[in-house]
């Protein structure tokens, strides 16, 4: 029950086998058990036959560890699993690049990925993961110094009570958990969702790449502080607190409801808001330059 395969390099291209659909049932009954598998220092390539989208992963190590595979019953399980990549990349090869981050073309370097505990029952819908370590880097300069997570969920309702992500100038951390009926109207369920962290100067400026180069050398060099809590269901929802704050420039505070969240003829708001602005002089590039110099922006209170 054990696998270990060194310098491979593989090259997969993926395309429809038959052109008729096959209607024939048969039943899969077969269950597989890996104690260990190991696949090192390899290259996989990855094409759609049909189009010009490739994958590509250049591999130091991935394990797999008491994994098991039950057609029969639906089951699925693994106890742990590790990704060390040097290289992971995704382009759709026809569409043009840009500067910034690019989501039709991913270049990962220094991949690390660490899962344990992963659990899916394809009748109960019961499932549960656990991220414990994920670092990557970017072409674009984004950077993953830390992430993990921790998801369960059954037929009823998804729980995840830790996630949060780090960067080098930036965390964030959430919890939440979500009935599902809470997505039905008329509503019985709820949920719930706290987010809250802070977005360095670094981590905004990678997303902000058409933007005047004036912005962003006088974007002040301080993150923006953010929180975030809420729950209800779609019928009834309830910000209970939303703030946003960049040090020196402004912050904003709010809370509210709305009704009938789903429906655009009966849907209803009532939000408190307010703001306090100080040296907001780093937005007026922004503006077109006709504008822009018969505008003052006095400190708000």
């Amino acid at each position: 029950n054990n696998a270990h395969l060194n310098g491979a390099n593989l090259w997969v291209t993926l395309g429809d086998t038959t052109e008729n659909e096959d209607t024939t049932a048969s039943a899969i009954n077969w269950r597989i058990e890996i104690e260990q598998a190991q696949l090192s220092d390899s290259r996989i390539k990855l094409c759609m036959q049909k189009d010009s989208t490739q994958a590509y992963t250049a591999l130091n190590l991935f394990t797999l560890e008491q994994a098991i595979i039950d057609l029969k019953t639906n089951e699925y399980s693994i106890s742990e699993a590790c990704i060390d990549s040097d290289t992971i990349r995704y382009d759709l090869t026809y569409e043009p690049q840009i500067e910034g981050l690019d989501i039709n073309h991913i270049l990962l370097t220094q991949t690390r990925v660490g899962l344990d505990s992963i659990y899916f029952n394809g009748q109960s819908m019961d499932a549960v993961a656990h991220l414990k370590r994920f670092t990557m880097k970017e072409k674009c300069g984004l950077e993953v110094s830390e992430a993990n997570a921790k998801i369960m969920m059954d037929s009823l309702s998804l729980y995840a009570p830790l996630c949060s992500l780090s960067t080098p100038h930036s965390q964030i951390n959430a919890n939440s958990r979500l009935d599902f009926s809470a997505l039905k109207s008329p509503s019985k369920g709820t949920f719930f969702a706290n987010i809250n962290g802070e977005i360095g100067k670094k981590d905004i400026m990678i997303f902000a790449n058409e933007l005047p180069e004036q912005f962003k050398l006088d974007y002040p060099n301080k993150p923006i502080t953010f929180q975030m809590e809420a729950n209800g269901n779609i019928d009834s929802l309830w910000l209970d607190r939303a703030e946003v704050a960049l040090a020196d420039a402004f912050s904003i505070k709010a809370n509210g409801t709305v009704t009938q969240l789903m429906d655009s003829s009966d849907r209803e708001a009532h939000i408190n808001m307010g703001l306090v602005t100080d040296n907001l002089h780093f937005v007026l590039p922004l503006l077109e330059d006709s504008v822009s110099g018969t505008i003052a922006l006095p400190p708000m209170k």
